[in-house]
């Protein structure tokens, strides 16, 4: 039930499903968000090739959604993807570091606005947590003492969904 739902919500433009969910969890995303100091949130960016294509970046409707809910202040321009690389879902486990590896960036003038607080970047699904450590360890490149959290609504393992985390800072 969760892969279909999953599913629908990332490749149909599934706005309402989000909506639903973060509805629904909202209690326990403030509980997370709670945790940090002054949050910043910011979603997983997607390469603007991906973004032409599917329309829409799911992780900045669910950033948007929270950041309505939760009256938290969000950034869609602290990292970009300048890398195309294949779908994380399209490649094996053991490979994804290294698919998306060195394919974000930090927008420094963003991230200077925001240097005194704690960055959680939001994501749909935490497989590995490749993607969030990969743009952990860049943000932590450019600004050193920045708190990096991530945020996730699905995980595979049930244990890890909805669930906030410290990325791991050594790419």
């Amino acid at each position: 039930m969760a892969k279909r739902f999953i599913k629908y919500s990332k490749y149909n433009s599934g706005y309402l499903a989000f909506e639903f969910l973060i509805l629904k969890e909202l209690s326990r995303i403030n509980g997370y968000l709670k945790r940090t100091q002054s949050p910043l949130l910011t979603p997983v960016p997607m390469h603007w090739l991906r973004l032409f294509n599917r329309g829409y970046n799911q992780t900045e409707i669910i950033t948007s959604l929270i950041a309505k809910e939760t009256k938290i202040e969000c950034s869609y321009d602290l990292i970009f993807k300048s890398k195309a690389t294949k779908s994380q879902t399209k490649v094996r486990k053991n490979v994804r570091q290294t698919n998306i590896k060195d394919s974000f960036k930090v927008n420094l003038r963003e991230l200077s606005k925001y240097i005194e607080k704690d960055i959680v970047v939001i994501d749909d699904v935490r497989t590995t947590a490749s993607t969030l450590n990969e743009i952990a360890g860049t943000i932590k490149e450019h600004s050193p003492k920045s708190r990096v959290h991530g945020l996730t609504l699905f995980s595979p393992n049930p244990k890890f969904s909805n669930k906030m985390f410290i990325p791991n800072r050594n790419r």
